[in-house]
């Protein structure tokens, strides 16, 4: 039995798919698989795929037709036979000693899922840096807080907790299943341990499987997957207190920022349904702040016909507009220093 199983869903990565491969591959623990799950990619990824198992009997391809990254993760669960799982999205890079370190901290605090860092994931620097910050008993390391950091790229699983708990990624989204996946996991109360280092590279490129689907509008579904998260609590018993707190502040602001990717086309349709599924939970939390940004409570006072609501978005806009051209830049920049130094990672 390997010590872990490295998921890869593959969709039509052949400009990086090399990149993932070789540095999956260079990781300082030998005794893992590779499981490389095909999603009908229709460019040279099963070839690349192909080259790369007869090199590496660790490489193990499956060959199926295009149903989305969750369900080809779902396959990678189902093959695993590590004791340990890692998802690797294959326009991606990680760390030679990601597998090392991460499956050494599990074992010590005997984790269900263990928690790390990505490179270039705004949101998650931040929760890095308070993390680093904060005492390693902090509540900042509680429940409460983890639902924030939703990518299963980033962290450590335990095979047996997610066989166990019968977790799987949902069929009906293609982004958003990251995060129902997240909160399911959370709700199956797992023990959880965090390694302080950042040994994930997201991919920031134009192509990527993340940037396709905001180009094609798809985050829209949202909406739709924070109600499916709603019922998985209930159905658990836990949508109250403070997962009820925890879930209402994660959708209040999750759909805000998913409005801002998606295509201006789609922002009429995506604001109805907003408005649609904003009920009376919803609106006795915005009351209250909770701490939500101001920029949040713009977009829900704005909803509702507030001018001062609207006024305050306006500046948020243009501020957002500021920020991602920034980001872009600087993205750009490093991505041309990591060309002309020949770096991996």
């Amino acid at each position: 039995m390997p010590r872990v199983s490295v998921i890869v869903p593959v969709y039509n990565a052949e400009k990086h798919l090399a990149r993932c491969l070789d540095s999956v591959r260079a990781q300082t623990l030998i005794d893992i698989e590779i499981l490389c799950i095909d999603d009908g990619s229709m460019d040279r990824s099963p070839e690349i795929l192909n080259e790369y198992a007869e090199r590496d009997p660790r490489i193990h391809v499956t060959r199926q037709t295009n149903a989305g990254p969750g369900a080809a993760r779902n396959v990678g669960i189902e093959r695993a036979s590590g004791e340990y799982v890692l998802f690797v999205d294959a326009d991606d890079a990680v760390a030679p000693e990601l597998a090392a370190r991460t499956v050494d901290v599990a074992e010590n605090e005997e984790a269900d899922m263990t928690f790390f860092f990505m490179e270039t994931n705004h949101a998650n620097g931040k929760l890095y840096d308070r993390l680093l910050l904060a005492d390693r008993n902090d509540s900042c390391l509680k429940n409460s807080d983890l639902t924030f950091y939703v990518s299963v790229c980033a962290k450590l699983w335990r095979t047996e907790f997610l066989k166990r708990n019968k977790l799987k990624f949902s069929d009906e989204f293609l982004v958003a299943e990251d995060t129902i996946f997240h909160w399911a996991a959370l709700a199956s109360d797992p023990k959880v341990a965090f390694v302080f280092e950042r040994f994930y590279k997201r991919s920031t490129v134009a192509d990527s499987l993340t940037y396709g689907a905001k180009k094609h509008g798809r985050y829209a579904g949202i909406v739709a997957a924070f109600e499916m998260i709603r019922e998985n609590l209930k159905a658990k018993k836990k949508y109250d207190g403070e997962w009820k707190r925890r879930f209402l502040y994660d959708k209040l602001r999750q759909q805000v920022a998913c409005y801002y990717i998606v295509p201006v086309a789609c922002r009429p349709s995506m604001i109805e349904t907003i408005r649609e599924k904003l009920g009376e939970d919803e609106r006795k939390f915005l009351r209250r702040s909770n701490n939500l940004p101001w920029h949040v409570v713009a977009f829900y006072q704005a909803l509702d016909g507030s001018r001062s609501g609207a006024f305050k978005l306006g500046v948020a806009s243009l501020l957002r507009t500021a920020r991602d051209v920034v980001r872009r830049r600087t993205s750009l920049f490093k991505e041309r220093l990591r060309k002309i130094s020949g770096t991996i990672f």
